[in-house]
Parts: C-alpha cells; sequence; structure tokens
C-alpha cells in the first residue's frame, strides 16, 4: 500500500513542478530548467549521504549496476523530462500531459520485451483504447490543420498571415510528436529504474538511504550531462537573470525532483514499473486544476474525452 501511496505523491508533485516551468518557458531553456531540476536535489541527495556516512557505500555498487542507473536516468530524465518541457511550449501542459498517458501501455510493452513477460489480451485491448483516446484529444490538432490550409488557399495574398498559420500549426504538430517520444523515453526509463533501485536496495540493504543513494549516482549524472549541453548553448539559450525566474526554478527542483525523486524511487520499487507507469494516468487529472490555477490553461472536450479512454485502457490492465 505504502507503494501505491507514493505514486499518488509523486503524481502531484511531477505536474505541480511541470506547471511551474511552464511558466517561466520564455525565460529559460527546457535544457537549462531541467539541469537545474536535477541539480538541486543532487546536492541536497549528496549532503544527506555525506552527513549520514552512508556515502561510503558508493563503492559496494558493481559497474554494471552503475550502467543501469545511468541508463535509466537518461531515458527518463535526460530524455524524456527535456522533451516534454520542449512539448508543452509547443501545445501546453494540459494536452501534452495527455499524450503521454500513452506511457503504461509502452512501459508493460517494454516490460514484456526485457522482462519477458507473457503479452495479454487485456494489454491489447489497453493499448487500443489508449490509441483511440490519443487520437480523440488531439482531434483539433487535424481539425486546425484542415482549417490552416483553408485559410492559405482562400488568403493566399495575404503572404504574413498565412505563414503565421503555417508556423503554428507545424509547432503544435511538432509538440504532438515530442510528447508521444516523451511517452516512450518515460517508459524505457520506468523499466530500466525498477531493475536498478531493487538491485541497489538488494546490495546495501532495503531503506530509504539506499534509494537516495541511487537517486544521487542517477541525478547526479543527470545533472552533470544536462550542464554541459547548457554550457554549450549558452550563448544561444542565455542563462536567466531575473530573481523571480530563479525562485520558480528552485521551487519546482525541490517539488518535482528531490520530494518527488524521493516518492519516485520508493514508489517505483515497492509497486513495481508497470504499477508506477499505470498511476502517471492520474497526471492529468491533478495537471488541470495546477494549470488552470497557475497558468489558467483549459482542456478541450476533446481532450476531456480522449482521457476518458486512456483511463479506460489502463484500467483495463488493471482490472483484467
Amino acid at each position: 500500500m505504502l507503494g501505491e501511496i507514493l505514486t499518488i505523491i509523486n503524481n502531484i508533485t511531477l505536474a505541480l513542478s511541470f506547471v511551474l516551468n511552464r511558466k517561466i518557458e520564455d525565460k529559460a531553456s527546457p535544457i537549462f530548467q531541467n539541469m537545474v531540476r536535477n541539480l538541486i536535489p543532487t546536492i541536497i541527495f549528496g549532503l544527506i549521504c555525506i552527513s549520514s556516512g552512508f556515502i561510503v557505500q558508493i563503492y559496494s555498487i558493481p559497474w554494471w549496476l552503475y550502467l543501469y542507473l545511468i541508463v535509466g536516468v537518461t531515458f527518463l530524465t535526460i530524455i524524456g523530462d527535456t522533451t516534454y518541457l520542449q512539448s508543452q511550449k509547443y501545445i501546453g501542459s494540459t494536452k501534452a500531459i495527455s499524450i503521454t498517458t500513452t506511457t503504461p501501455f509502452f512501459t508493460i510493452l517494454f516490460s514484456i520485451i526485457f522482462l519477458e513477460r507473457p503479452i495479454s489480451i487485456s494489454l491489447i485491448l489497453s493499448g487500443f483504447l489508449i490509441g483511440i483516446g490519443v487520437l480523440i484529444s488531439n482531434r483539433q490538432l487535424y481539425l486546425k490543420k484542415q482549417q490552416t490550409e483553408k485559410e492559405i488557399i482562400e488568403e493566399n495574398s495575404k503572404l504574413v498571415n498565412s505563414s503565421k498559420s503555417q508556423v503554428e500549426t507545424h509547432n503544435i504538430l511538432k509538440g504532438v510528436i515530442l510528447a508521444l517520444f516523451t511517452a516512450i523515453m518515460w517508459s524505457l526509463g520506468f523499466v530500466f529504474t525498477d531493475y536498478s533501485f531493487n538491485k541497489v536496495n538488494e546490495i546495501l540493504g532495503e531503506n530509504l538511504l539506499s534509494t537516495i543513494l541511487a537517486l544521487l549516482i542517477s541525478l547526479g549524472f543527470a545533472a552533470l550531462v544536462l550542464g554541459i549541453f547548457t554550457g554549450v548553448g549558452e550563448i544561444k539559450h542565455p542563462q536567466p537573470k531575473s530573481s523571480k525566474t530563479w525562485k520558480i526554478l528552485i521551487i519546482a527542483g525541490l517539488i518535482g525532483n528531490f520530494i518527488g525523486g524521493i516518492t519516485y524511487g520508493e514508489g517505483i520499487r515497492l509497486a513495481g514499473a508497470p504499477f508506477m507507469s499505470l498511476i502517471t494516468i492520474a497526471l492529468p487529472l491533478f495537471t488541470l486544476p495546477f494549470s488552470y490555477l497557475i497558468n489558467k490553461e483549459k482542456i478541450s472536450k476533446f481532450g476531456l474525452i480522449g482521457l476518458f479512454f486512456t483511463m479506460i485502457g489502463v484500467l483495463v490492465v488493471l482490472i483484467m
């Protein structure tokens, strides 16, 4: 039961942190935001391990397990979170989250591939329902594209307006593709993290400090890689100078990757990757009120209908 509760808390922290990041998307690049999100908990986890003396256990972890930890955080945080932040910049956090609700399907699929779990009828049915949900939630994309093409034909003489419409439609399509790619990356991250975190706890003992040490290694590597990318792109994407922007970055990092990191690490260890990913279906439900209160965003009726089908698809896997 504890693992299930932690996954719900993890959803709340992720939803709130992503919505906060949405407020500063024009003041800091997605890579820089993600770097700060990982650097803050890395420092805190490092201080906890050093002060408790548990840091010496880092030598007890075999080299191959380091690779699993690094691969997991690469898929989940370095690639997944970064592409998500870029996606919500194009289409908003509500629609981006709605598309990433396909993560449970991909997680179960990859669990079958890597863990050799059998394919069930419920999995196939779930994938079908989730696919319908995504198509419905993005129906507006296709309607908007058709409308844009019509406007271009009717107003061909208005070159500026037509070009603007093309760019807007292209950005929406790009955001949808990035959100779907995020779902695939997150699912791979869930599978690798599930395996590696459980192995760390088997070797060092099943306790919170073992999970924190695993998070220190994972998030520390993510912060390092993202820091390098940030340095390379510093001229093109300058660092934010506003104190308000930095406050939001720090708060989002504490909520999303410190509190969220602990609840994620313990939740996925206790409940497992498939269940953790299935619970992420509730993420849009937590995102909706935060998006409305903080960013004044609203979800369309197609998004709600699509979300309903997606939720039914995930429930099929849970019940059958």
